[in-house]
């Protein structure tokens, strides 16, 4: 249920995309249908724009705003929903390798917590 509701939301980015000031509204979207989601900070030298994985059962997604642009917001969104439609078999995989970031951010220990 959950990957049926971010599909049919994946398919209204290009829609939002192209609206002023739609980024706020998407991600309370993106919320409803159960996706975490998480602005994090650049990690220096990784040149990683954004992330996906899953914790417990909720998929997060977590950008970096590397570039600060909207069109790299759209474009690292939607790749990374593609990641977490497509790869949900691989969620246990994913995880592992994205809580060392939670765990070296502060703000964000409640999650690391859960997934631990």
């Amino acid at each position: 249920m959950l990957q049926s509701r971010l599909q049919k939301l994946a398919n209204k980015i290009a829609r939002y995309s192209t609206l002023e000031n739609r980024i706020h509204d998407f991600i309370k979207e993106l919320k409803k249908t159960g996706v975490i989601f998480l602005i994090i900070p650049n990690l220096e030298k990784t040149y990683t724009d954004g992330s996906a994985c899953w914790v417990n059962k909720n998929p997060v997604i977590a950008l970096t705003g590397r570039y600060k642009r909207n069109d790299n917001f759209w474009f690292t969104l939607a790749h990374e929903i593609g990641h977490d439609l497509l790869h949900a078999r691989l969620k246990a995989l994913n995880t592992k390798r994205f809580i060392i970031i939670l765990k070296a951010s502060p703000e964000y220990a409640h999650l690391s917590a859960t997934a631990s």
